[in-house]
């Protein structure tokens, strides 16, 4: 079972944001690449953080891999904003990868999160 962390949650925004304006300052003026930077950025790392420090996972022994993951992702998500955040890109390209890589990340901790019914009809 999962319940949310208000103020967690709150804060994982709320991180979200900084690294938004972080890479909104890094990417180059042309193109409105700073608004599709600070977008793409604030969306898949508030999905990655709001999975990491928003939600208090309750299910034991499954815990550790779920917060592995979830972490995991968040700086591989951050590593790869910064880094489209420094060069240009194809636009398209940038935010389809930014947001398979995150919703890969949040799919992995849900799936972690549920358990798993044994079916033994056989």
């Amino acid at each position: 079972m999962k319940k949310i962390k208000p103020v967690r949650f709150i804060m994982a925004i709320a991180i979200a944001l900084l690294f938004g304006v972080i890479c909104y300052y890094i990417a180059p003026q042309e193109d409105y690449r700073q608004w599709i930077s600070f977008a793409s950025t604030t969306v898949t790392m508030a999905m990655t953080l709001i999975s990491a420090i928003g939600i208090n996972y309750q299910i034991g022994s499954r815990k550790t891999n779920v917060l592995t993951v979830a972490w995991l992702f968040s700086i591989l998500v951050l590593i790869i904003n910064i880094s489209f955040s420094f060069f240009h890109y194809p636009i398209l390209l940038y935010v389809a990868i930014t947001l398979l890589i995150a919703l890969i990340g949040v799919l992995l901790c849900f799936s972690l999160s549920h358990p798993t019914q044994n079916n033994n009809n056989m």
